[in-house]
């Protein structure tokens, strides 16, 4: 059996493994604990000592999981954002033509649309908020660096969920603007 490895800055990673992805994976890791090596000698003025080698693995791994976790989320918000928008904007056909039949524009249109989805965002966000600084004491242990009730950090998760909920209820808001008005009432 032949292993591969890598050997930067004190540590050495040996596998078998023969995916390219692992490879590249492992190499990335190992650079990037390197590259936490040289920020603390450098900026804080501590190395890393023999204890916290292992220590330092581990909480980048715990990093690297929960950054994982958080992307996963944020994927499967969009994803239920988009579905419930476009599901919305599937059952308004009707409304919607009859909107622009009667004169709406369709900066009119996708007001409404976007407003609607604003409305099911803030909703969203606030409940997740709330559920937060309702768990703060559960989350506290596993948090780096910040406290479990930093505001920037509830403010900034918040803004980056509005962004990316709008973002994701663009593309129906637009497809109801394009509804064919004639079309729309004959389906009825």
């Amino acid at each position: 059996m032949e292993y591969k490895g890598y050997f930067i800055g004190g540590l050495f990673v040996r596998h078998n493994y023969h995916c390219h992805a692992v490879n590249a994976a492992l190499l990335f890791l190992v650079l990037l604990w390197v590259a936490r090596d040289i920020f603390l000698t450098a900026f804080v003025g501590e190395g890393p000592t023999e204890e916290s080698e292992c220590d330092g693995f581990l909480e980048l791994a715990e990093l690297y999981a929960a950054a994982g976790f958080a992307i996963v989320a944020l994927l499967l918000a969009v994803v239920g954002l988009y579905g419930v928008m476009a599901y919305s904007v599937a059952q308004r056909t009707a409304e919607i033509g009859i909107r622009q039949a009667i004169g709406a524009q369709r900066s009119d249109i996708l007001r409404l649309v976007m407003g609607q989805a604003l409305r099911l965002s803030l909703a969203g966000i606030a409940v997740g908020v709330m559920a937060a600084v309702g768990l703060t004491r559960l989350v506290a242990g596993m948090l780096y660096h910040t406290s479990a009730t930093d505001p920037a950090t509830y403010i900034g998760i918040s803004l980056l969920f509005l962004a990316v909920a709008l973002a994701a209820s663009y593309l129906p808001a637009r497809r109801a603007t394009r509804v064919d008005p004639l079309q729309a009432l004959r389906s009825r």
